[in-house]
């Protein structure tokens, strides 16, 4: 999020601000993948535009709350002192749990331009609204320095589970993907 997030809650981070999180959707083109050498950590030398510096599941805190009628929760949220606690491909849905992964932008050529985040989930639906979404997209700027791109389970219909892929656009290009496997446990 750009400082705000919404409530099925894509945070998308810069510093130590949230970024708006709702709908996100662009095209394709080259994937970034780092070297890893343990889950979730990303070493070595960069490759391509956009590096992710980690990934996972994350601890925020949340410092209130802002509207986002465009988004299907119609809320994002602010979030400070993000702390990755485990990284993992793998998301067990949990009410409050954040997941995503931290980003830098390694080539200068794409900061201060403005990038495209987007979250592509499967279908979840607000039933207080009837609507329903299967992207987050919010704008972010590019910059030399990390960044953050995450979701937050406010809402158990926010739960949608199946694949989840977070990725930076440049325009059309796709600088940046990350694959997750977000599942809903039976009660």
């Amino acid at each position: 999020m750009l400082r705000l997030l919404p409530r099925p809650t894509l945070l998308l981070l810069a510093g130590a601000l949230a970024l708006p999180t709702a709908a996100m959707a662009q095209t394709a083109g080259k994937t970034a993948k780092p070297n890893t050498t343990a889950p979730g950590k990303a070493t070595g030398p960069a490759r391509g535009p956009v590096v992710i510096t980690d990934f996972g599941i994350y601890h925020v805190d949340v410092a209130g709350y802002s509207k986002a009628p465009g988004d299907v929760a119609g809320v994002r949220f602010n979030a400070r002192n993000i702390k990755l606690i485990r990284p993992s491909h793998k998301i067990l849905a949990q009410p409050s749990l954040v997941f995503g992964l931290r980003f830098r932008i390694t080539d200068a050529t794409m900061w201060g331009r403005r990038l495209r985040s987007v979250i592509v989930f499967p279908k979840m639906t607000n039933p207080k609204t009837g609507k329903s979404a299967t992207t987050l997209v919010s704008t972010v700027y590019g910059r030399n320095s990390t960044d953050v791109m995450l979701f937050r389970f406010d809402f158990s219909w926010e739960m949608a589970e199946g694949l989840w892929y977070f990725r930076i656009y440049d325009g059309n290009k796709l600088v940046m993907e990350k694959k997750f496997q977000v599942i809903v446990a039976l009660n």
